[in-house]
């Protein structure tokens, strides 16, 4: 008896058709599978890309109004508002640059409208924007410092204060501008602020200092305009006074 007349039409060389049809069958469960996969991907996608596209926009308007000699109109501002708060609102999950966005935005608003009756609701809007965007990126210096800035505006030089300063310097030690910008908030809260967040603020300054002598000429004017002059320069290493040539002695220039 030949092979063929065991198993019909097969040969040896022809495997069942069972085993032939497993192929189909996989492809079909791997399609049923990976099919609400894809549908949740996409419904996530969408949101995502307005999201971006809302926050980017945002973005470029913060750069613009950095650059600009006066604060934006009333309707430029309501509008990128309404995007950044469109962003954090779209996204899937709370995305702290968004978040961190928002707040900035907010932040303008005083300089916008300073007469409005929302300034204060403005800045609480924007210390709880800078508040969630550390809880999604704790390790991100400039939200800390921010944060630190919305407490200060809002006359709240508390233990979240105290944490907010600790952090940026600890995060953000070394990055010029992040340095500059801690030490100019530490001059204006001075009279506030308690001997460790003193020393944090103449750290900040002495590091802004040794960069170069434009960074040592800026903090030397900023802590002057406060009348801080001689605790910055007190602070201020040797080498770093002969090398930008800041303070010739304790306290003067």
């Amino acid at each position: 008896m030949t092979i063929s007349a065991v198993n019909g039409p097969y040969t040896k060389s022809t495997p069942p058709r069972r085993v032939s049809e497993q192929a189909p069958f996989a492809q079909k469960l791997a399609f049923i599978v990976a099919l609400p996969a894809s549908i949740v991907c996409l419904m996530l996608s969408v949101p995502m890309l307005y999201a971006g596209v809302a926050s980017e926009h945002a973005e470029l308007a913060l750069r613009y109004w950095q650059n600009s000699d006066q604060p934006p109109s009333e309707g430029y501002w309501n509008m990128s508002l309404q995007r950044a708060e469109s962003a954090v609102a779209r996204a899937p999950i709370a995305n702290g640059e968004y978040l961190d966005r928002l707040g900035r935005i907010l932040l303008w608003g005083p300089l916008v409208a300073p007469e409005g009756s929302g300034i204060e609701a403005q800045k609480r809007d924007a210390l709880l924007a800078f508040r969630k965007s550390v809880e999604v990126r704790p390790a991100w210096p400039w939200s800390w410092l921010r944060l630190a800035y919305a407490k200060q505006g809002l006359q709240q030089l508390d233990d979240e204060f105290d944490l907010a300063l600790r952090r940026t310097s600890e995060l953000g030690a070394g990055r010029v501008e992040l340095d500059s910008d801690l030490a100019a908030l530490g001059f204006s809260a001075w009279s506030d602020l308690n001997t460790h967040q003193r020393a944090i603020t103449l750290q900040a300054a002495s590091r802004s200092a040794a960069v170069s002598k434009r960074e040592a000429l800026q903090m030397y004017n900023l802590a002057s305009t406060s009348g801080l002059a001689t605790p910055l320069c007190w602070s201020l290493g040797s080498a770093t006074k002969a090398k930008q040539q800041i303070c010739k002695e304790e306290g003067s220039q």
